[in-house]
């Protein structure tokens, strides 16, 4: 077979449904019921979890899709170390409220798989999503409350965690060796930071709200080389611990001088002034919605790499009125990952999904088309040629972004 052919052969059987897939009704009783659906599940099945409490501790294939009732009216109580171990890729997990016992340290855990985890609820969980070289994986309109950490990415794992809500803990979001997309997220006070990134070359934090932490909104370890912009620090120790050039076009409230530090302290110049020194009125309701009065400042954001100079962008969340951790905007959220060109949030990603798949890099290359960008990878998968795609527009030129 030819190697063009070959590839496309085994693209095709990499995401091919091995069977007809079906959707399976999960009640809370009897007690092993959600344990014997999960054992029986085959790949493109939906797992439908009535209104209830399900007690224990979950191994989750790949392709399975577990969804709760209603808005989070299915409960999940772990018993052992993760209430989820993810044992597959291309793993759902939506509407679920997610808790554990003594015992329990993580909600989701995962090892070299990806999971798309929507509109669930986390409470009280040391590690609430917990993984480890997990490439393509999403964290979309969820909300954390007083876990430790609430999402905690390693070994190159990349997510995007958008629209989430990040009450109280430690961090919202831990991320070391890999690079993550947060957007559109709050981070109301988090003891420590809001978030943390360590060894990441090209995170991406960007309209977001960091709220009352009582360290940083952002704290970056040394060899930082993403961006966190459009973004607005309100009231925090510190809006950020950062590399020179990588905090522009925020807008700085109540925030102690200097509001902007390097790791020793050191107080940043803002060389270009795009940052705003701003005294806003923010405030939660007795619903927990966010109230943000709209100011001419917040029309100054600057755009997205992939769009056209001039372009318009906000400071804050995308949308005025925006609720993180709601449901309703999941119709706005960003689609999941798992299909081809698989849009990666940087080039450690595509590494990540490498490992994952068990293939070896021969060849790496950058094609441009209609202004959009891939890369493009041939690999082996034991004898077999791949050739795979991964889109590249979250990061392709942000960091040589000026402030146009």
């Amino acid at each position: 077979m030819k190697p063009a052919l070959q590839t496309l052969v085994l693209a095709a059987l990499l995401y091919c449904p091995l069977a007809q897939a079906g959707t399976i009704p999960v009640r809370p009783e009897p007690a092993d019921s959600l344990e014997k659906a999960l054992a029986e599940a085959k790949e493109g099945d939906v797992l439908l979890l009535a209104a209830g409490v399900y007690r224990g501790s979950f191994s989750v294939g790949t392709g399975i899709t577990l969804k709760g009732a209603g808005d989070r009216e299915s409960e999940v109580r772990g018993t052992d170390y993760a209430t989820f171990e993810l044992a597959g890729e291309r793993i759902r997990i939506q509407n679920l409220a997610v808790t554990g016992g003594t015992n329990t340290r993580r909600a989701v855990s995962g090892h070299f798989c990806s999971v798309r985890i929507e509109n669930c609820r986390f409470d009280g969980i040391a590690e609430a999503v917990a993984l480890r070289g997990c490439p393509l994986s999403d964290v979309i309109c969820c909300t954390f409350k007083n876990c430790g950490i609430g999402v905690r990415a390693i070994g190159r794992s990349s997510p995007t965690v958008w629209g989430c809500r990040f009450e109280g803990g430690n961090w919202g979001v831990f991320c070391m060796d890999g690079t993550p997309y947060v957007r559109n997220c709050l981070f109301h006070a988090q003891r420590r930071q809001g978030v943390g990134l360590f060894r990441t070359m090209g995170a991406i934090v960007r309209n977001n709200l960091f709220l009352d932490a009582s360290q940083n909104g952002v704290f970056t370890g040394r060899g930082f080389g993403g961006s966190i912009r459009n973004n607005i620090f309100h009231a925090c120790g510190n809006a950020a611990v950062a590399g020179e050039n990588c905090v522009t076009h925020n807008i700085l409230s109540r925030i102690p001088n200097p509001p902007v530090q390097d790791g020793a302290g050191t107080p940043l110049k803002d060389s270009d002034q795009t940052n705003q020194v701003a005294d806003l009125s923010i405030a939660l309701d007795e619903q927990g919605r966010v109230k943000i009065p709209e100011t001419p400042g917040m029309a100054k954001g600057i755009r997205d790499a992939w769009q056209a100079r001039g372009a318009a962008a906000r400071i804050g969340f995308e949308t005025p009125g925006f609720q993180p951790g709601s449901a309703v905007h999941l119709s706005s959220a960003p689609p999941a990952r798992f299909t081809e060109p698989y849009v990666v949030n940087g080039v450690a990603e595509e590494y990540a999904c490498l490992a994952m798949w068990e293939m070896q890099p021969r060849r790496q290359s950058l094609t441009s088309s209609d202004g959009k960008h891939c890369d493009e990878i041939e690999a082996m998968q034991g004898t077999k040629t791949v050739l795979l795609r991964f889109d590249i527009h979250r990061f392709f030129g942000e960091s040589d972004m000026d402030s146009r």
